[in-house]
């Protein structure tokens, strides 16, 4: 079978059986559990079994830019507009989420909800209340959608280390100068 989408759901049984069997001594049981996964059985050509393993491995190694705004069931979903104005209850429910890495579906359920109003490019998402409420329907949305908002969470936190980092070094620097200058004087 050539797996060309996965949506969230499939990911989060792909990455449980990733991390029961994808280590160097039991690799071949690893194969067998995704080909069974998506094939159904073992019971297929060799070679069907094969671009199963391939095709998987090219669907999640592929890039993406972030996706603001899906479309699942006839809803239109939105990504946060302004995280700067996260809630409290968003935050700490997201920041629980990305630790234990194993609800994909509930943190999506944090980061995108129902479009309520659009102007433009501009719109406003429901009002957060609890991961229960999408928690079904972020299982059924596109893995890569998931992946290009994580790649963007990553990238934030490296820009944001990297200023931090910058930041502390101008400050230290300028110490050392107030210093010599005070010495001059």
């Amino acid at each position: 079978m050539k797996v060309e989408t996965l949506t969230i759901e499939q990911y989060m049984a792909i990455k449980l059986i990733t991390d029961t069997y994808n280590k160097p001594e039991t690799q071949s049981e690893y194969e067998k559990k995704i080909i069974e996964f998506f094939d159904g059985s073992l019971d297929v050509p060799i070679a069907d079994g094969d671009q199963t393993i391939l095709s998987l491995q090219k669907t999640l190694e592929e890039e993406i830019d972030t996706v603001t705004r899906f479309d699942i069931g006839g809803v239109e979903y939105g990504l946060i507009p302004n995280f700067e104005k996260m809630s409290t209850g968003e935050f700490i429910d997201l920041d629980t989420y990305l630790k234990e890495g194993t609800k994909l579906d509930r943190m999506m359920s944090i980061l995108y909800r129902p479009i309520t109003e659009k102007k433009g490019n501009l719109y406003q998402i429901e009002k957060y209340d609890g991961t229960d409420k999408y928690t079904e329907v972020m299982r059924k949305v596109d893995f890569k959608i998931l992946k290009a908002v994580m790649v963007f969470f990553s990238r934030l936190e490296n820009s944001l280390l990297n200023a931090s980092h910058i930041y502390i070094k101008k400050q230290k620097n300028g110490k050392i100068i107030l210093k010599q200058v005070e010495a001059i004087l």
